[in-house]
């Protein structure tokens, strides 16, 4: 039973980082898109439902990641060597998105 729920504790943590993975693959084609930082904006929110707002995007990004790193710590204990060459692959991102995240708020 304990095997059973580090498993899906390691991949409800990989499937919590894929918003995050995804804003920031959009953010980066905005970037690249966009000729100034007011263009690149209109271009990253052009990808999601009208009137979502930039803070409900960073609140999401955050929440995942965070929660992505809870779940993959947690099912590092009872995993065998690829399901934890896999959750430390989770927690590395998950921090480095944090972060990310944390940085752009300043």
């Amino acid at each position: 039973m304990d095997n059973l729920a580090s498993r899906l504790k390691q991949w409800i943590g990989s499937v919590l980082i894929l918003p995050s993975l995804f804003m920031w693959a959009v953010w980066i084609k905005s970037f690249n898109a966009g000729t100034n930082q007011a263009d690149r904006v209109v271009i990253f929110l052009s990808h999601f439902p009208d009137g979502t707002a930039l803070g409900l995007l960073t609140g999401i990004g955050l929440i995942t990641s965070i929660s992505a790193i809870v779940f993959g710590a947690t099912a590092l204990k009872k995993s065998t060597l690829l399901l934890r060459i896999i959750n430390m692959a989770v927690i590395i991102l998950g921090s480095v998105l944090t972060f990310l995240n944390l940085f752009q708020l300043m």
